[in-house]
């Protein structure tokens, strides 16, 4: 289910063996957190139980989410028992749509909006008791120090290609060299694009993804 960032260091220590650990997996750990943000590759989903008058539900409080993540963006999720649309809005979308009195609107919940990298916002507020699913797109948070199985079995040279393209990036050190960089930055892309294109050709259901209960 996780992998620590350790396991990483081979890819970069291989290429640069002088670079300090604590540096490498530093470099490992931006790596991995600009890979989840720009391709979604990680998912899984939110799952709860709604509370009547009760708009937002945060991770930790009112559902479970992976360990030291982060919500990179929600998409469109459904009631349980009746499998009624839950669509995603931005906050912008349900102003123009529903008028400035959407944030304390209460009804039959017909949207969700991230409020935070950490908590959602049922549209309307409920007004009865219903389980909800809506699927979410995950990166670890700075502290972390393991990620998301997938990213090392599926992706651990495109996570090296984005650490060495930032360390070899480290001026006056005595592996700097920014062609290098450059090299490595590019693969790095082309690895995050590749990955992109497998998300959405499968899914929305990546190769890799855990369901996390709700309360």
């Amino acid at each position: 289910m996780a992998t620590s960032l350790s396991d990483f260091l081979p890819e970069v220590l291989v290429e640069i063996p002088e670079v300090p650990d604590v540096l490498a997996i530093h470099h490992l750990r931006n790596a991995a957190i600009s890979f989840c943000e720009q391709s979604t590759y990680v998912r899984s989903d939110i799952s709860f139980n709604t509370v009547v008058d009760q708009a937002t539900y945060v991770a930790g409080v009112d559902f479970t989410a992976p360990t030291d993540h982060r919500i990179v963006e929600i998409y469109d999720g459904r009631v349980v028992d009746n499998l009624n649309p839950i669509k995603r809005k931005t906050p912008g979308q349900l102003n123009t749509e529903m008028g400035p009195d959407w944030y304390t609107e209460t009804g039959t919940t017909y949207y969700v909006t991230r409020e935070t990298t950490e908590s959602v916002r049922l549209v309307m507020i409920p007004t009865a008791i219903k389980a909800v699913v809506i699927p979410a797109a995950w990166k670890p948070i700075q502290t972390a120090t393991t990620v998301d199985d997938a990213l090392y079995d599926d992706w651990h040279e495109t996570i090296a290609h984005g650490a060495l393209a930032r360390i070899y990036a480290i001026p006056r050190k005595s592996w700097s060299d920014m062609n290098t960089a450059m090299m490595h930055a590019n693969l790095f892309g082309v690895g995050i694009e590749d990955a992109k294109r497998r998300v959405e050709n499968a899914y929305l259901k990546p190769t890799r993804t855990t369901s996390y209960g709700g309360i």
